[in-house]
């Protein structure tokens, strides 16, 4: 009898003899250990463990929407203090460069940094908080725009683009708060200043 096991062999054992495999101990805590690594992988690259790893087990809403908060500043930080410096700056004025060299760019040139859009967390609270921080001039509407991803002057012109195809048209939006209150009820102040 051969020392030697390999997949699919057929052995011939004389009577008498059996076959014992081995049976290693198992690991108990494996699975603890495993999470306690990747939840200091996650802490040290500044990242919810949920987003590390997907493992949603042990979470609710409001620990997952304050790590994803957290996760959220370091990004804003991440992208102010590395990526706009280290990445965009450098390869913008190359561009900028290359093309003062072969004459096409001869008067100075504006940039704004806009970050990507981000979903909101809980949407109906969040979308609320921010217009009562933009009422109270905490926030600006080009802010808010710069938040949800867009360019502010890109979305004003839009407005207004849209506002001159519908004027004269008799289409009333519930967006439209020169004719609709708050609340969704048409806006009578301004119907009888447009009358008069």
């Amino acid at each position: 009898m051969s020392d030697h096991i390999e997949p699919g062999r057929i052995e011939s054992i004389p009577p008498g003899k059996d076959v014992k495999f081995a049976t290693p101990p198992g690991v108990d805590g494996m699975t603890d250990f495993d999470r306690a690594q990747l939840l200091t992988i996650a802490v040290g690259v500044g990242m919810p463990y949920e987003a590390l790893t997907g493992d949603l087990r042990n979470v609710n809403f409001l620990s997952g929407r304050m790590g994803w908060l957290g996760f959220y500043r370091n990004i804003d930080s991440w992208r102010a203090r590395i990526v706009i410096p280290k990445l965009c700056k450098p390869e913008l004025q190359w561009f900028l460069e290359s093309m003062a060299i072969s004459g096409r760019l001869n008067e100075p040139v504006r940039v704004n940094w806009i970050s990507p859009h981000r979903d909101l967390l809980d949407p109906v609270k969040e979308i609320d908080a921010l217009l009562k921080e933009i009422r109270m001039g905490g926030l600006s509407y080009p802010d808010f725009v710069k938040m949800r991803g867009r360019d502010p002057n890109v979305v004003i012109a839009s407005f207004e683009k849209w506002k001159k195809q519908l004027d004269g048209k008799n289409l009333y939006f519930d967006w439209d708060c020169e004719k609709f209150a708050g609340t969704g009820n048409m806006n009578t102040v301004q119907l009888t200043q447009e009358d008069n």
